[in-house]
């Protein structure tokens, strides 16, 4: 059965962003692809530009995500059309979210046919949510379906409060 890769930061750290999505490396990437593009039209004269914008969006993959506030924890979905739940790596601390999608497994092959269209594309996902509030990263549940990663996560208890009263108090007679 496929499974999400989880990883729990420790108490104060940050979620680390993954070395593939490092900005020197990436914009490389998205040259080289948008040159691939161009050549897989034959050559053709056509628009850089919208090269250029389809090889963004394939390599700089930047997940949606809708995220709400529930009264004692926060739900996020993630769109990850094309991934597998084998595809995906979470990391969660007390402040942050990370997901890392990477598909490497685009082109399915079929017995005796050639690709004469190939859209579908190898890519990764990334996205890093900052929770307005301490949440407890043991209590994260994950549920991957129809593209769409649901994570749930509770809120960190918050330690009760002691309030300090200074002066005097008077009773009062009756």
């Amino acid at each position: 059965m496929p499974s999400i890769n989880v990883s729990r930061i420790a108490s104060g750290r940050d979620v680390p962003i993954p070395a593939s999505i490092r900005v020197t490396d990436l914009a490389r990437s998205i040259e080289i692809r948008a040159h691939e593009i161009f050549l897989e039209r034959g050559d053709t004269p056509a628009d850089p530009l919208a090269d250029w914008i389809q090889a963004e969006r394939e390599k700089a993959g930047h997940a949606r995500v809708n995220l709400y506030e529930e009264e004692t924890g926060f739900h996020a979905d993630f769109q990850l059309p094309g991934f597998e739940p084998d595809d995906i790596q979470v990391a969660i601390s007390e402040r942050q979210l990370g997901i890392h999608a990477r598909c490497t497994s685009a082109l399915s092959s079929h017995a005796g046919e050639a690709a004469i269209l190939h859209e579908f594309s190898e890519g990764e996902a990334y996205r890093q949510l900052h929770f307005p509030s301490l949440v407890d990263p043991g209590t994260l549940d994950l549920h991957f379906a129809d593209g769409v990663l649901h994570a749930h996560v509770k809120k960190a208890c918050e330690p009760e409060s002691s309030v300090v009263f200074e002066g005097k108090a008077e009773a009062s007679e009756s």
